[in-house]
């Protein structure tokens, strides 16, 4: 029996010490879920007692605290998109229409690798087409070439002929002054009466025959002569020399049509590789390793050159935090300075980030400049264009009133509002807040010296 009534005596103190607990030391919603702790100081709730909902005037029963004050330094605060460090904008150097589109948003691929296909029916067309005047421009080259060796073995044999002929002009020049000299001596002798006049008709013979044979390897020289072109300077080189010459010199005909079949066969080639390297285009390739983000075209859709992007991909991990800032708050910020990122459905975990770009130009339409901020570590998974806030705490502190959020009443539409001692009464406060995860920041409504209802159980008067 002792030990049943010391149960008893356990469970009262038990029941006495909660009740206590509740009714001082806990909030509202936790008082309206625990009934039965709150019966022992609140045994009935008859027309004397009743909550408060308008602001009649009414006389306190409950504790009251005072706001909070705080020095805190000031917070900056703006809205924000994730975007990726290395992002690049792909585009078409040519214009066309979409036959193939072989990734998907989200694909990872390698640099190099086929992304997506323009209609070539046209550039396939093109190539056929130089490849034809390619050929042609060569069979000319070929023809031209050999006229070329034609001509320049004409001109060689030609000019070795008439080289030949010169050694016998020469020779036979010297012969006929020798002839002409004997005979001048024969001649002598014959006035001495030293030999006969037939001696005499035989050496002036020899002149008349040497001299008929000069004359006539002269004109055969002059007739191979006919149409070349010879100029003194060039004779008195040796014939290795004049051959040269001659040769570029005689058949500057055929040199010329020559040369414009290599400038044919050289346009036409260059033709072929511009219209292989426009085919190349065709296919739109990644240009490096990373992650497909966006395509922004469809499938047979028209695809302007270089005038807007096609797709969207990024390479690495690293994301930036980039949000814009007016030109008024730029002094707020540095290199390095440190802010933290909030998801809109994730505002109690904060994603730590630097800045280290800050833009050097000011966009003129809103008067803002960019910010980026490097992530520097990630709790929970990010994607490139999530929204959300940063703050950022700044260098200047002011005071500031703080509440738990469980004094706080009402809601967004309505207005929020505290019950405050007034003298012996209690009134109902209307206040504009900032509301955070255990307590909200007073804007306005509430004086350091204001004391509030802990509990709203309050008496009205008759």
């Amino acid at each position: 029996m002792k030990s049943l009534g010391l149960k008893l005596v356990y469970i009262v103190l038990g029941y006495v010490v909660s009740s206590l607990l509740v009714t001082f030391f806990s909030w509202e919603s936790l008082r309206e879920k625990l009934p039965v702790l709150r019966r022992f100081y609140y045994p009935s709730i008859n027309s004397n007692l009743r909550m408060v909902k308008n602001s009649d005037s009414v006389s306190e029963e409950s504790v009251t605290i005072l706001p909070e004050k705080r020095l805190v330094s000031d917070v900056y605060e703006s809205s924000a998109v994730l975007e990726p460090e290395n992002e690049i904008w792909i585009t078409s150097k040519i214009a066309g229409r979409i036959s193939k589109i072989l990734v998907k948003e989200g694909d990872s691929v390698k640099k190099g690798q086929l992304l997506l296909k323009l209609e070539d029916d046209i550039y396939q067309s093109d190539i056929k087409k130089y490849q034809a005047a390619l050929e042609v421009a060569n069979s000319y080259l070929v023809v031209a070439r050999e006229k070329l060796k034609i001509a320049e073995t004409k001109i060689e044999i030609k000019l070795r002929d008439i080289d030949k002929l010169t050694d016998l002009i020469v020779l036979n020049e010297r012969n006929l002054e020798n002839a002409k000299e004997n005979f001048q001596k024969k001649r002598e002798l014959w006035k001495a009466g030293s030999i006969s006049l037939l001696e005499i008709e035989k050496s002036q013979a020899e002149i008349d025959e040497k001299k008929i044979l000069f004359q006539n390897l002269i004109r055969e020289r002059e007739s191979l002569l006919t149409g070349l072109v010879l100029s003194d300077s060039e004779q008195v080189l040796d014939f290795t020399k004049r051959l040269q010459s001659w040769k570029q010199t005689n058949t500057e005909l055929e040199q010329a049509e020559y040369s414009l079949q290599i400038s044919q066969v050289k346009i036409a080639k260059e033709n072929l590789e511009n219209a292989k390297k426009i085919l190349s285009e065709t296919e739109i390739k990644a240009p490096i390793d990373g992650t497909i983000s966006k395509i922004l075209v469809n499938l047979n859709g028209l695809v302007p050159n270089n005038t807007s992007p096609i797709l969207e991909m990024f390479s690495g991990t690293n994301l930036n935090v980039a949000f814009a800032i007016s030109e008024m708050d730029l002094e707020k910020f540095n290199q390095s300075k440190k802010i933290q990122f909030f998801l809109p459905n994730q505002s109690t975990i904060p994603i730590e980030a630097t800045v280290h770009f800050i833009s050097p130009y000011l966009e003129k339409a809103t008067h803002s400049i960019l910010i980026k901020a490097r992530i520097t570590g990630k709790k929970i998974r990010l994607l490139p264009g999530m929204y959300g806030t940063i703050l950022m705490e700044l260098d200047t502190k002011q005071q500031k009133l703080y509440i738990p959020n469980s004094l706080i009443k009402g809601d967004k539409e309505s207005g929020f509002f505290v019950y405050v001692k007034v003298g012996s009464q209690t009134k109902k406060r209307f206040i504009r807040i900032l509301s955070g995860e255990l307590e909200a920041e007073v804007i306005s409504g509430l004086e350091e010296t204001d004391q509030i209802l802990l509990n709203q159980m309050v008496s009205v008067k008759d």
